[in-house]
């Protein structure tokens, strides 16, 4: 089975991947997907490099102008 088609199914139907690939493990996962994240993952994989290191600048400085924002809430 291809990869992606794995990884939709699984996040669909909460079915764990290895047990999807190699009938081994549990059937469902324990914990529930967190769905934003697997889609920015996604997303990421879909890049080419170029753009990969510009989400990744992007998210940086995000994590930044966060950090400033708190720093001067504590003041």
């Amino acid at each position: 089975m291809n990869d992606k088609i794995i990884h939709l199914i699984s996040m669909e139907f909460n079915v764990g991947k290895n047990w999807l690939m190699n009938g081994e493990g549990d059937m469902f996962n324990s914990e529930k997907p967190d769905i934003r994240l697997e889609t920015v993952i996604d997303i990421y994989k879909q890049l080419d490099d170029e753009l990969q290191e510009y989400l990744l600048s992007q998210a940086k400085f995000i994590l930044k102008m966060k950090k400033e924002r708190r720093d001067k809430k504590q003041e």
